[in-house]
């Protein structure tokens, strides 16, 4: 009977002593935690912007502008964005100043799956030196009659154009404290929501 008792107890304190040692201390699991899943690219976002007609009224006049009209068709699927935007200035008489358009490279789908950020570059233009620079936008889908925009801010440069695209320009980066309402259709898309 003690013979049996020690060969327990023996094999009891081996197999504490192997767990012991093959074991995972209680602090391991701090002090190497999991790998978390790395923050989503804008790149990975599904979805399209798309705007017709969208007029804006500048209660001052903005670089020259009184109004602007401007046209967008996007979207962006399995890291690939298509689609092109149009944009025209007038003068205070309604006579145009200035146009630009060209190809979207960037649409960034904010988290409320309704605000859109934009960046495009410039294939032609009113003025050839806009040729190469890029354009920045961000618009709101807030439903029929009730859409919200920037201005198509253009020519811009690659840093404050790549800088849109990644973080977003502040409002008050394109001279205003709020968005400008619009006649215009904007239709925002994303399939992440």
């Amino acid at each position: 009977m003690e013979l049996l008792k020690l060969i327990s107890w023996k094999t009891t304190y081996c197999w504490l002593l192997i767990i012991l040692i093959t074991g995972c201390s209680p602090d391991e699991d701090s002090q190497n935690p999991l790998p978390t899943k790395p923050a989503k690219s804008w790149k990975d976002g599904v979805g399209s912007a798309v705007a017709e007609n969208v007029r804006l009224e500048f209660e001052t006049i903005n670089f020259k502008s009184a109004s602007e009209l401007h046209f967008y068709d996007a979207s962006i699927k399995d890291q690939v964005v298509k689609g092109t935007f149009e944009v025209h200035n007038f003068d205070i008489n309604g006579k145009p100043i200035s146009d630009a358009k060209g190809d979207v490279i960037c649409i960034v789908f904010e988290e409320d799956c309704k605000t859109v950020r934009m960046t495009g570059i410039i294939t032609a233009g009113s003025d050839p030196v806009f040729v190469g620079f890029y354009a920045i936008w961000t618009a709101v889908d807030n439903g029929v009659g009730n859409d919200k925009t920037t201005d198509i801010r253009y020519p811009v440069d690659q840093v404050n154009a790549n800088n849109h695209c990644e973080t977003g320009w502040d409002l008050m980066k394109f001279g205003f404290k709020s968005y400008l309402s619009t006649p215009g259709t904007v239709k925002v898309e994303s399939k992440d929501c």
